[in-house]
């Protein structure tokens, strides 16, 4: 089997948690060696890490990449493939599902995402599932009256989000809850300063996907490279430090689900956070 018919050099990336960067290296070198072995070429044999994520994806070569469900279904459904997703074991993660963790101040008085109205909210992207989407479609029951929250923070990141909260910057933020439990691995004064408040709605987790050009031949062959990946034993320590648990192939239906959610936030009245 070959990619594109060429020994041409592909691109691939995993960028979505990059907390643990050589660990994802490692887990990269075992599925482009197994890619090889099944007979795919022009394999990378490193990472891309691209600054313009949305232009990465929808390049011509690209052999694999992990994205958003968001912007997988609103943006990208007409240029890529899905491949399946990875299940993760982080709190808040049920097979392929996940969810985002609210989080707010340890010290806050407020107890709950309700008592929040009126505080500053951080976001890391409005094409987040995870920090948008999501926080907007739990958000909007709430909002009877016009916008909750008083301000909205835009930060680029779950983790300027984090520290945006603990520094006093916004009150309240969503975080997908497999980076919140990196980023707490990592950094555990951080997340010593946050307590969790509330959880939004399950979704399936971030699609892994390859060009739009591919073939029926070459996304099996992705998936049974990734479903070998996921269960090697001699890979348990590397899975471990990116809490990834398992692989199951998906199709794109399966992220129907998140536009609904910004349907159903729309209908109530509430398109925005802000």
């Amino acid at each position: 089997m070959t990619s594109q018919g060429s020994s041409d050099p592909m691109i691939a990336s995993l960028p979505m948690y990059p907390v643990a960067r050589a660990s994802v290296f490692a887990f990269w070198r075992a599925i482009a060696s197994r890619l090889r072995a099944h007979g795919v070429t022009g394999v990378p044999a490193s990472l891309d890490w691209p600054d313009d994520l949305p232009r990465h994806w929808r390049h011509p070569d690209l052999l694999l990449s992990q994205t958003c469900g968001y912007p997988l279904v609103t943006r990208l459904k007409d240029d890529v493939r899905v491949v399946g997703a990875f299940a993760y074991s982080a709190e808040g993660c049920s097979g392929v599902r996940y969810r985002s963790v609210v989080i707010a101040r340890a010290d806050d008085p407020a107890r709950n995402v309700a008592e929040f109205g009126s505080r500053r909210v951080a976001f890391n992207s409005p094409d987040s599932q995870s920090g948008y989407n999501s926080f907007r479609t739990l958000i909007a029951p709430l909002s009877r009256t016009g916008p909750f929250f008083s301000e909205v923070v835009a930060t680029g990141s779950h983790a300027a989000s984090m520290r945006a909260v603990a520094n006093d910057i916004a009150d309240i933020a969503a975080i997908d809850c497999v980076s919140y439990a990196q980023i707490c691995a990592a950094e555990p004064d951080l997340c010593r300063s946050l307590k969790v408040v509330g959880m939004t709605a399950s979704a399936p987790g971030l699609p892994l996907i390859t060009r739009g050009a591919a073939t029926d031949d070459e996304i099996a062959t992705l998936r049974a490279v990734l479903v070998e990946v996921a269960r090697d034993p001699a890979l348990a320590d590397v899975r471990a430090d990116l809490m990834i648990a398992g692989f199951e192939p998906l199709e794109p239906g399966a992220y129907a689900e998140i536009l609904a959610m910004e349907n159903t936030a729309i209908a109530a009245g509430y398109p925005s956070l802000a």
